[in-house]
């Protein structure tokens, strides 16, 4: 075997020993992950009716239902109530949602709405009727997915861009109480940036995760209040997020690693702490050389 040969082959099994030793090189990377999400949910209001809704009032306050059926005499009882005026000036040639009190009314004999002291439901037009019931979530735990976009800066940091998908918050529903629909729920998704601060040690990584969520959170139509509706249920907050977690460098392309982050806080109109802890597989962008690796 020539000099140069020899020369030529130790450069190759050493590149070879230098690359699988050494950690994932600098650059772009994409990635996915499944696991458990655990996103907690407040207790909240469901809004339902046994009523064929909308109730119609005439100028004489005779009251029928949607299908123009008189509604039986009796008390009707409610503890929250809402009322869907038509047009008037006032309202700007627009239908104005207002509430209405006390939450009650009487029917008699021929129809007549009236208020419990006796006086007649007024003015004319289309009234929503609906009880509210307080519901607790059930366990909110479940399979998410993340899709996720980085940059390695250096072997020490990154920087991160990804989206998840969390399991629905669902709730309990009281006996006899019936759901219009659709069974009451909360889905979220966010969307998240982060720095990723790495401490590499041979081909295992530890690191922590810092930055920032914007969780999407998506009600459903019974967790709604009627006086609310038309703005699709739909809240998007911002909160911080914080994660932990360990990788292996299967090969200077291929990365493997275990992550757990967890969104805490919440307001009541959106979920509590949002937690995901999962296995994720990313590909790295780096160049191939010298046998298998740059080195």
């Amino acid at each position: 075997m020539s000099t140069k040969t020899k020369l030529f082959s130790l450069a190759a099994i050493s590149c070879l020993f230098v690359g699988q030793a050494q950690a994932v090189d600098t650059g772009l990377y994409i990635g996915v992950a499944v696991g458990a999400t655990k996103a907690e949910g407040h207790q909240k209001t469901i809004y339902t009716s046994p009523l064929e809704l909308p109730l119609l009032i005439n100028s004489s306050a005779v009251v029928t239902n949607s299908n123009g059926v008189t509604l039986p005499a009796g008390s009707y009882a409610f503890s929250s109530m809402y009322q869907v005026l038509v047009p008037v000036p006032h309202t700007g040639g627009s239908k104005a949602l207002v509430p209405v009190t006390p939450p009650a009314f009487n029917v008699n004999a021929s129809g007549v709405a009236t208020t419990p002291n006796g006086t007649p439901f007024y003015p004319a037009g289309q009234y929503q009727v609906f009880n509210a019931t307080s519901v607790r979530p059930n366990s909110s735990t479940g399979v998410g997915e993340r899709l996720f976009m980085g940059f390695r800066i250096n072997p020490y940091s990154a920087f991160e861009f990804g989206y998840t998908h969390y399991a629905a918050v669902t709730y309990k529903v009281p006996a006899g109480t019936q759901v219009p629909l659709n069974n009451p729920g909360m889905r979220s998704n966010t969307l998240d940036m982060e720095g990723v601060f790495i401490y590499p040690v041979s081909k295992i990584a530890v690191f922590a995760k810092l930055g920032l969520a914007a969780v999407r959170v998506s009600n459903s139509g019974s967790l709604q209040p009627p006086i609310k509706q038309g703005n699709g249920g739909t809240t998007v907050t911002v909160r911080p997020l914080v994660g932990v977690g360990v990788s292996l460098d299967v090969t200077q392309q291929w990365v493997v690693d275990f992550t757990y982050t967890i969104i805490p806080g919440g307001s009541s109109n959106t979920i509590k702490n949002a937690s995901f802890g999962g296995i994720g597989v990313s590909y790295h962008f780096t160049d191939k050389l010298c046998g298998q690796f740059l080195c």
